[in-house]
C-alpha cells in the first residue's frame, strides 16, 4: 500500500480544526497541517469522499493536497484553490 502525504492550508479556523480532527483517524500527524497515512486505494477513495462532504473549500478559501509515494511512481490528487 502507498504512503500518502496529506497537506492542507485553510484560512478559516473552524474548518481547519475539523479537517485536522478528521485526518487523525486516517494517519499520523507529522507537522502543523501535514499527515502521513498508509492507505489502500479503497480507503483513500473514502477519505477523499468524506473530506468533500466535511468542508466547502470555496467558502473556507483553502486547499488540500494528497500525494502517494509508490515504489515506482507518484500519484497526485489536489482539491481547492492554489
Amino acid at each position: 500500500m502507498p504512503l500518502y502525504i496529506v497537506v492542507y492550508d485553510i484560512r478559516v479556523d473552524k474548518p481547519t480544526q475539523k479537517v485536522h480532527d478528521f485526518l487523525k483517524g486516517y494517519g499520523k500527524w507529522v507537522q502543523y497541517s501535514t499527515f502521513e497515512s498508509v492507505l489502500s486505494t479503497a480507503r483513500f477513495t473514502g477519505l477523499r469522499r468524506r473530506l468533500r462532504k466535511l468542508i466547502n473549500l470555496d467558502a473556507a478559501s483553502g486547499f488540500i493536497r494528497c500525494r502517494a509515494i509508490l515504489w515506482d511512481r507518484w500519484r497526485f490528487w489536489e482539491w481547492g484553490h492554489r
